[in-house]
C-alpha cells in the first residue's frame, strides 16, 4: 500500500518485549517513518505527552502501566487526545479486542504481527485522519472566505497579519495584498491607539479578548470596531496563532451616542422644567403673599362697610389662583417622576383634623356641618407630606360640591384582595356623580359638567392628583355615588403594626401662647426678618404689630451682621434674597455665631415644590411656612418655634 506522505511521520511504539519493539522500529524506519521507542507504559506517556506524535503502537499488557491505562491517560490529555491509538495484543480473545475498541481505540493487531498488515493499518488510519484535516481546511476556507465578519489570522510570534478574509478588506478599506504582512497593531493606531497600551491591556494570547476600539480607514472615515481576539491552540497546547474577528459596530454607537445625547437633553429639560417651574412658584407667590395678606389686614381693619366685600372678593380671587397654581405645580412633578417618597409611622388624626379645620369657614357659609368617626390613633407607614396632600384634595373636592348638608370623615380597617387596609372615607350629601362619569372624573381637567356652560370652577386636577398620589403611596382610591345623592371617596393604604400614640399631635396654639406671655412680661420677643422684597417685609410687620420687637435685613450679610451685634429670640429667613448669598447660606453662617447654634430660624419662603421643604429644613432652618401665608398661620408658627415645638 502506498504511504501517506505530508511531512515525516513520527510514530511512537510502546512495548515491553525488547525484540518485538526493535524489530517494529526497524521495519518502520525502512519504510519511512519517524520512530520513538517506549520500553514500558510510564515512559511512553511521558514521552507522547513531552512531544506528541501522529501515530501510537501500544502493547495492551505490560508491567506497572498496561496499554488500557496508557490510552486513558493520553486520552484525557488536550494535546494527545485526537492522537490515532492502535494497541497490540497477544492474545486473539475477542472480549480483548472489544473491551479495547469501546474505550476510543482506533484500531488492534495481534502478536505474532504480520509487519506488512501492521503497514496496512498504519497507512489507512493516516491517510483517513489526513482527510478529516483536509476536509476541516476546505470546510475552514470556506467559512473563512464567505463570513460576513471579518476575520483576520495573526502569526503570534510577531503579530503580523498572515491572512484576510473578503469582509475584513471591505471592513478596513485595504485590498487583500495590502494586509497580508502588516502588524496588527500598525493597523489599529490608525485610531489613535498606541501600540504599546495594545500590547499591555489588549494582547492577551492565552486568553479570548473582546475590546472596542475606533479606527481610520484609509479613506479618513471612522469607524467602531468590535475587536475578538481567540488565541488557537495546536496539539500541544501552545498558542501557534491569533484569530481575530472585527464586527463593524459604528451604526450601533452613533445609535449610543443618540441615546446619550437625548438622555442628556431631557435631563437638561427636566432640569429647566424644574428650574422654570420653581421660578414660577416663586414667582407668583411673593406677589400672592402681598395680595393675600393685605387684604386680610384691610378684612380686619374695614368693619361693617362697603369695602368689605370688595376685599373679601379679593380673598377670594387670590386664594382660586393660589389653589390653581399649586395644582399644576403638583402635577407636573408627578409626572416627571421628581418626587422622592419618605415613608415613616405617623398617626393621621390630627393632620386630618387640621385640613378639616382650614375649611371651616367655606362650610359655615355654605351650612355644612362636619362629623368626624375617627379611632386615634390611626397609625399608617406612609409618606406624611403626601398623604396631607392627597386628604386636603379629596376634602376639599366634598367642600366644593356640596351646597349644604353634611360632610363625614370615618376611618376603618378592612380587608380586600387578601390584604389589609386602612381606608380613610369623605362622605358628603353634595350633587353627586353618574356612574357613568366616574373615570373621568379623575382624568387631567376634565370635569362632569365642561364646555361654556360648565357649573363649577376649578382646574379639574384635583382628583388626578388624589389618584397619582395614592399609587405612590401603593394605595388605591375607589367612589361611590349617584346623581343628587352624594359622593364617598375612600383612600385605601396598606396596614401597618398598631403603635400607641407617641404624642405626635400638632401642638395646639393654646400651649403655644402661655409661653410666649410669660416671656412676654419680661418685654416682647425680638425678632429679625430677612426679606428682600419691601412689601412682603411691611406686610410681616403689620402681621406681628406689637407682639414682637422687630429689626429688618434686606440681604444675607446685613442679617449676619445684626446677629453679631443682637441677640434674637427667632428668626424668620426668607431663601431667595436676590443678589448675594441666599438664606440657606446666611442661617449657616449666623449658626456659627455664639449663642445661635441653636435660634429657631423659620424659612419664609416661595419655593414649594415637592421637596423643597425637606431641603431647607435639612439646610439648617427649624421651621418652614409657604408663602401665601395668613396672619394666624405665621404667628402660631411663631408661637411653637419659640415654645420648643416643630
Amino acid at each position: 500500500m502506498a504511504r501517506v506522505i505530508t511531512a515525516m511521520n513520527r510514530i511512537l511504539v510502546i512495548e515491553d518485549d525488547l525484540n518485538l519493539l526493535e524489530s517494529i522500529s526497524e521495519f518502520l524506519t525502512e519504510e519511512h517513518y519517524d520512530v520513538n521507542q517506549a520500553r514500558n507504559g510510564e515512559e511512553g506517556v511521558e514521552q507522547a505527552l513531552e512531544s506528541p506524535p501522529d501515530l501510537i503502537l501500544c502493547d495492551i499488557y505490560m508491567p506497572k502501566m498496561g496499554g488500557y491505562e496508557v490510552f486513558e491517560r493520553l486520552r484525557n490529555q488536550p494535546s494527545t487526545s485526537v492522537i490515532p491509538f492502535i494497541f497490540i495484543t497477544a492474545k486473539a480473545e475477542k472480549e480483548d479486542i472489544l473491551y479495547g475498541m469501546q474505550m476510543g481505540a482506533d484500531d488492534y493487531i495481534i502478536k505474532p504481527i504480520d509487519l506488512n498488515d501492521l503497514l496496512n493499518r498504519i497507512n489507512k488510519r493516516l491517510e483517513r485522519t489526513l482527510k478529516t484535516v483536509r476536509r476541516s481546511e476546505l470546510k475552514f476556507q470556506a467559512v473563512f472566505g464567505t463570513v460576513q465578519e471579518a476575520i483576520l489570522l495573526i502569526r503570534a510570534s510577531d503579530q503580523s497579519i498572515q491572512d484576510v478574509n473578503l469582509a475584513a478588506c471591505q471592513m478596513l478599506g485595504y485590498t487583500r495584498e495590502e494586509l497580508v504582512g502588516k502588524r496588527f497593531h500598525d493597523l489599529l493606531i490608525q485610531g489613535g491607539v498606541p501600540a504599546s497600551t495594545l500590547q499591555q491591556d489588549f494582547w492577551k494570547p492565552e486568553e479570548q479578548n473582546i475590546r472596542e476600539l475606533e479606527i481610520k480607514r484609509p479613506d479618513h472615515t471612522v469607524r467602531w470596531l468590535m475587536v475578538t481576539i481567540t488565541p488557537p491552540f495546536d496539539i500541544n497546547g501552545k498558542t501557534k496563532g491569533i484569530f481575530v474577528i472585527f464586527r463593524d459596530m459604528t451604526d450601533r454607537k452613533v445609535y449610543e451616542q443618540q441615546l446619550i445625547q437625548a438622555k442628556e437633553e431631557a435631563e437638561e429639560s427636566d432640569k429647566l422644567k424644574s428650574s422654570i417651574l420653581s421660578n414660577i412658584s416663586h414667582e407668583l407667590r411673593t406677589p400672592l403673599n402681598g395680595i393675600l395678606g393685605f387684604s386680610e389686614i384691610l378684612q380686619e381693619e374695614l368693619g361693617e362697610t362697603k369695602y368689605k366685600s370688595m376685599v373679601e372678593n379679593i380673598q377670594v380671587s387670590g386664594r382660586r389662583l393660589m389653589t390653581t397654581l399649586n395644582s399644576i405645580i403638583t402635577l407636573s412633578q408627578l409626572e416627571a417622576g421628581k418626587i422622592t417618597l419618605v415613608f415613616g409611622t405617623h398617626d393621621i388624626v390630627p393632620s386630618v383634623k387640621r385640613i378639616a379645620s382650614a375649611f371651616q369657614k367655606q362650610m359655615e357659609e355654605k351650612n355644612i356641618s362636619l362629623e368626624l368617626h375617627l379611632p386615634e390613633p390611626v397609625i399608617l407607614n406612609t409618606d406624611q407630606l403626601l398623604f396631607k396632600q392627597l386628604f386636603h384634595q379629596l376634602f376639599d373636592n366634598a367642600v366644593k360640591f356640596t351646597h349644604q348638608g353634611t360632610i363625614t370623615v370615618d376611618s376603618m380597617r378592612m380587608k380586600s384582595g387578601g390584604s389589609e387596609w386602612h381606608t380613610i372615607r369623605i362622605r358628603d350629601t353634595g350633587i353627586g356623580i353618574d356612574p357613568r362619569h366616574f373615570e373621568r372624573i379623575f382624568q387631567e381637567f376634565r370635569q362632569v359638567s365642561e364646555g361654556y356652560d360648565r357649573k363649577y370652577q376649578g382646574s379639574g386636577l384635583g382628583l388626578t392628583i388624589s389618584r397619582k398620589i395614592c399609587n405612590l403611596l401603593k394605595g388605591k382610591i375607589t367612589v361611590e355615588s349617584h346623581q343628587g345623592e352624594g359622593s364617598a371617596f375612600t383612600i385605601w393604604l396598606p396596614v401597618t403594626v398598631d403603635l400607641p400614640a407617641q404624642g405626635n399631635e400638632i401642638p395646639v396654639a393654646e400651649s403655644a401662647t402661655s409661653t410666649v406671655m410669660s416671656r412676654e412680661q419680661s418685654g416682647p420677643p425680638r425678632v429679625l426678618v430677612v426679606e428682600d422684597n419691601v412689601i412682603n417685609k411691611n406686610l410681616i410687620g403689620f402681621f406681628l404689630g406689637s407682639r414682637y420687637s422687630m429689626d429688618h435685613a434686606f440681604d444675607g450679610e446685613s442679617a449676619i451682621r445684626l446677629a453679631e451685634k443682637n441677640q434674637y429670640d427667632i428668626i424668620l429667613m426668607d431663601i431667595n434674597l436676590g443678589t448675594g448669598i441666599d438664606g440657606l447660606e446666611t442661617t449657616r453662617r449666623i449658626r456659627k455665631i455664639a449663642g445661635c447654634a441653636t435660634l429657631p430660624v423659620v424659612a419664609v419662603t416661595g419655593y414649594t415644590m415637592i421637596g423643597d421643604r425637606e431641603k431647607i429644613l435639612a439646610g439648617g432652618c427649624t421651621h418652614y411656612i409657604a408663602k401665601p401665608f395668613s396672619k394666624n398661620a405665621l404667628l402660631t408658627l411663631m408661637q411653637e418655634a419659640l415654645s420648643g415645638k416643630i
